[in-house]
């Protein structure tokens, strides 16, 4: 049987993408120690988190879920379910960032203005803190809900239209 990563890679029309290959079949030899049962919810489920995973490394944020649960021969739930899963056991974690959420609510041209307030905002809190508050307030602005805020209050400014709960909840 032919290569499932290179099966797969063929329908999303990224075969000619090298690195998001190599990169996926890392990310399978990672997961070699992950139980197969994880998997049985869909024939192309392993190859095809895998892409998601190693397409999303190579700072590309607009990875389908659909599409990929459609490919991956399982329901959206579950696909999201196994991802999840296949995350923690790889100790990856999802960092939303002000570039994942402006691709994701198609609005790139806010980005510089998104990234100055944040800057301003983080700035700012951070400079009114002291000691043990400050320390915990800087790990409590890696929380993505403060980006996804950020964003929110920029699209709102500029009159883009969100729907911030399904975009952050896509992402």
């Amino acid at each position: 049987m032919a290569n499932p990563i290179t099966h797969c890679l063929d329908r999303l029309s990224l075969a000619d993408n090298v690195k998001v290959k190599q990169r996926a079949e890392e990310f399978q030899g990672k997961l070699t120690n992950t139980p197969n049962k994880i998997f049985e919810k869909g024939p192309n489920l392993k190859p095809v988190i895998c892409i998601q995973l190693a397409y999303e490394s190579l700072k590309n944020y607009d990875w389908d879920m659909k599409l990929g649960a459609q490919l991956a021969g399982c329901t959206l739930s579950a696909y999201e379910s196994v991802l999840r899963i296949v995350r923690q056991q790889l100790n990856l974690q999802n960092k939303v960032t002000l570039d994942m959420l402006a691709v994701a609510l198609g609005s790139t041209t806010m980005l510089t203005h998104a990234n100055d307030l944040w800057q301003d905002f983080s700035t700012n809190y951070l400079n009114k803190l002291t000691g043990a508050k400050k320390l915990n307030a800087q790990k409590e602005l890696e929380d993505s809900c403060w980006k996804g805020a950020i964003m929110y209050i920029c699209a709102k400014s500029f009159g883009v239209s969100v729907e911030i709960k399904m975009t952050c909840m896509k992402i």
